[in-house]
């Protein structure tokens, strides 16, 4: 499809029942608070992220959370997992090499939230070494990636399908200038939006730093969008919709996961927001999954619940986690397993399908072919809070 590699928004922003093999809730319990140290042999993850805000910087802390949950907790089966963090400053050349310190310390996994993973993907799954996924990324052909982030090719028809159902008829596009790929999702966008009765009506490009969007919104609402799609940062699609209200013109925003963050509740323009999230969406403390996530989080690291950049990225990050606790379980680990990345790849096949402890919709691991991820729930704000229309009602991307 040509879009960015690692997601295009989701790096700028960055089957109804149960299949998990844990059940609702983080079940592989490691220990508990207060068990002995862990003295395994550790578990070495290399974690590379573009440093492009903020917004990357709360995801590294939420997995840096979860890693001083697991170790307080007795680490995964014994085995203490220590975490090594790297930042691509938007530089190809220092993700490439980044990913081979890794690979050559004999790191046991990596962890993907890099906008420049399209240059070293190769790299990883030659290596054999399991890659754990915390951006949406099309960068992956076969079966070395796992998690909860879906592909960028679903993203589109999920979307669509919720704004349909939602009466949505005449659609607009705002893409980011900072890439030139940004572009190539106009066309995309048109094919996948007629296919459900919606037309794109209006196209064009908005920069992150300009001061304000009043054009765009104009020409849009002319054109008579009664829907917008910003393919650009959660906080420039906050400041757009906040320039379209100033101008008496709200359109109803759509979304996928990772495209709203939590400071989107109650700002401007965006009551109506429509949102097709593969994660059980962050906000809904009642759903049993996110209850024990927020209630870790709050004693690991409080500061995240409360940023503005809280959003299911977090859930994404810590799903890692639970990953790593059902690998072990698979694998039949034990505090003298040498958990190589050989092991504990074949140890993630071996879960083949898994709701990742009820913080996802299903995900299927099938050895020699990409993971399968391709239902969603349907979020939304209304009244300045952020809503659950349908309840946590699966719907899934018809097969093509």
């Amino acid at each position: 499809m040509g879009m960015l590699h690692g997601g295009w928004r989701a790096k700028l922003s960055s089957l109804v029942g149960v299949f998990a093999l844990i059940g609702a809730g983080f079940a592989f319990s490691s220990g508990t608070a207060g068990a002995a140290q862990p003295s395994g042999t550790p578990i070495k993850i290399g974690y590379l992220m573009t440093n492009s805000g903020p917004a990357d910087a709360n995801e590294a802390a939420v997995f840096s959370a979860w890693v001083k949950w697991a170790n307080a907790h007795g680490g995964v089966n014994g085995h203490p997992v220590r975490v090594t963090t790297d930042i691509d400053p938007g530089n190809v050349a220092v993700a490439v090499t980044d990913v081979q310190k890794f690979i050559a310390q004999g790191d046991t996994a990596l962890v993907d939230a890099d906008g420049n993973d399209a240059a070293w993907a190769s790299i990883a799954e030659k290596a054999g070494v399991p890659v754990f996924t915390s951006t949406e990324t099309l960068a992956f052909t076969g079966d070395g990636a796992f998690g909860i982030p879906q592909s960028p090719v679903l993203l589109p028809a999920e979307e669509m399908i919720a704004a349909k159902k939602a009466g949505i008829t005449k659609l607009a596009l705002f893409y980011c200038t900072e890439y030139s790929q940004c572009s190539e999702a106009v066309p995309f966008y048109s094919s996948v939006a007629k296919q459900d009765g919606i037309d794109l009506v209006y196209s064009a490009a908005v920069s992150g730093s300009a001061p304000n969007y009043l054009a765009q919104c104009l020409a849009a609402q002319s054109a008579g969008a009664n829907a917008l799609v910003i393919g650009s940062t959660s906080a420039t699609a906050e400041r757009v919709q906040a320039s379209c209200a100033k101008q008496g013109y709200s359109p109803r925003l759509l979304g996928a996961s990772g495209d709203y963050q939590k400071s989107f509740a109650g700002s401007p323009g965006t009551n109506g927001s429509i949102i097709a999230v593969g994660s059980v969406p962050f906000f809904d403390t009642n759903d049993p999954a996110i209850k024990t996530m927020t209630v870790d989080l709050k004693q690991y690291d409080p500061s995240i619940l409360t940023s503005g950049y809280y959003n299911d990225n977090t859930t994404w990050n810590w799903g890692i986690g639970t990953l790593l606790l059902e690998a072990a379980k698979a694998g039949k680990f034990t505090k003298t397993t040498a958990i190589t990345p050989a092991a504990l790849k074949s140890a993630l096949l071996a879960i083949h399908t898994t709701t990742v402890g009820g913080l996802s919709t299903p995900i299927t691991f099938t050895q020699g072919k990409p993971e399968t991820n391709d239902c969603f729930y349907t979020a939304g704000i209304k009244n300045g809070k952020f809503t659950l229309p349908y309840g946590l009602k699966v719907t899934c991307v018809p097969p093509s």
